[in-house]
């Protein structure tokens, strides 16, 4: 290098001319050219390997995406199409007719029968005898469940028919002179309680006070 002062020929590693003593200029800079080359590798190295990684990731999602795409082709393929469903499906059952009903007659409406609302209602009839052993037993209130407050009054008086006293009542005398074994003798104002049985007696107490407890009183 030569100084660029006097310039005289400056002996390589020298900073100072030896002909005038100055400092020479652009030393530092041939200095700084002669240093060593700064290592790049690690740096190439790092960068080659995230260019692999980015190679990587981006081939493992180009191929994720080419296995979804084609299982979903392999499932369009393998799936049945509409109009091959509709030609396979069972065919539906041919509904039966029913039978018309044939048309039922109206019966044609029936006059009523002649009714003569002037004639006395019928007499009650019982059997021959409403309470058969009403005087040879003690009835109890059981006895004398189901009977109407009609059957209940002509049962306490079928006591006194029985020794054939007469009745002034007369529903109750045309009852009683319906049946074929009464035999009305006594009249009403002779008869006493002396003509009846302790077991009569405790069946007519009994049925009055039935007819009490629920009509209250006699039906007649």
């Amino acid at each position: 290098m030569k100084c660029s002062h006097c310039g005289a020929r400056i002996p390589q590693g020298e900073n100072v001319c030896p002909n005038c003593g100055r400092r020479a200029v652009g030393f530092q800079e041939s200095e700084a050219a002669t240093e060593a080359p700064v290592n790049n590798k690690p740096l190439m190295i790092a960068m080659i390997a995230i260019l692999a990684v980015l190679i990587i990731v981006t081939f493992l999602a180009f191929s994720g995406r080419l296995g979804k795409k084609a299982e979903a082709d392999l499932a369009v393929q393998t799936a049945v199409p509409a109009e091959e469903s509709v030609e396979t499906a069972a065919p539906t059952a041919t509904p039966v007719p029913t039978a018309t009903p044939a048309p039922t007659s109206t019966p044609e409406p029936t006059e009523p029968p002649d009714v003569d609302f002037l004639s006395p209602a019928p007499i009650p009839t019982y059997g021959s005898f409403i309470l058969l052993d009403s005087s040879s037993r003690y009835l109890t209130e059981a006895d004398l469940e189901g009977l109407t407050w009609e059957q209940l009054t002509l049962a306490r008086n079928e006591i006194f028919a029985r020794h054939g006293r007469l009745f002034t009542q007369p529903e109750v005398r045309d009852y009683f002179d319906a049946q074929p074994w009464y035999n009305g003798a006594i009249p009403a104002s002779a008869f006493t309680s002396d003509m009846l049985s302790g077991i009569e007696r405790a069946n007519i107490d009994l049925i009055t006070r039935l007819e009490d407890s629920l009509y209250g009183g006699s039906y007649y």
